[in-house]
C-alpha cells in the first residue's frame, strides 16, 4: 500500500502529523499572495533564513510538506485526492522565514528538511485551513525490468 493524502476541510477532518516532528516548528512570517507578472521568476526551495515558492500552485507546497519521511522527493500529485480545484490552478507567491531562535538548526543540512516538512505543514493548516488525513490505499505502478531474454520489458505491478 502507498500512502495516500486525502485533504478536506478543517472542521471535518483532523490534522494527523506524517513524522514525529515537533509541532512547535512554524516559520515567523508569512506571506501568501496570488503570483502577479511582478513577481519575479518561478523558484521554489529553501533559502538561507526561510523558504520561497514563486509562481507555483499551492499543491507543490503540499507535495514538499507531506512528501514520505527520510526519502528525498515529493509526494506525488496522483497520492493527492479531494484537493480543492484553486490548490493546482491559482498560482501563488509563498515567502516565509525561519525564526531567529530555530536559525541556527535550520542552517544544518541534515535538520531543514524534517524543519520544511513540519513548518510548511504548520502554515498550511494556519493559513489555507486545509486539514489532511493520511491513509493507506492500493495503487498501481510500473515496473522496467530485464527479462530473462536480455530485453527489457514493462510489467504492471500493485504496491500492497
Amino acid at each position: 500500500m502507498k500512502p495516500a493524502l486525502l485533504i478536506g476541510a478543517l472542521s471535518s477532518v483532523l490534522l494527523q502529523a506524517q513524522q514525529s516532528s515537533p509541532p512547535a516548528l512554524k516559520f515567523e512570517v508569512v506571506s501568501i499572495r496570488r503570483h502577479g507578472a511582478d513577481s519575479g521568476p518561478v523558484q521554489a526551495g529553501p533559502t538561507a533564513d526561510g523558504y520561497r515558492s514563486i509562481g507555483l500552485p499551492m499543491i507543490a507546497i503540499f507535495q514538499v510538506a507531506y512528501a514520505p519521511p527520510n526519502q528525498p522527493g515529493v509526494l506525488r500529485a496522483n497520492q493527492i485526492e479531494g484537493d480543492p480545484v484553486w490548490l493546482s490552478n491559482e498560482l501563488y507567491d509563498v515567502v516565509a522565514k525561519v525564526d531567529q531562535p530555530d536559525l541556527a538548526d535550520w542552517r544544518k543540512p541534515q535538520m531543514r528538511q524534517t524543519m520544511l516538512r513540519a513548518m510548511l505543514q504548520a502554515m498550511l493548516a494556519e493559513r489555507c485551513k486545509i486539514a489532511v488525513h493520511l491513509a493507506q490505499k492500493e495503487m498501481p505502478v510500473y515496473d522496467l525490468v530485464v527479462a530473462k531474454s536480455g530485453r527489457s520489458s514493462n510489467r504492471r505491478r500493485l504496491w500492497i
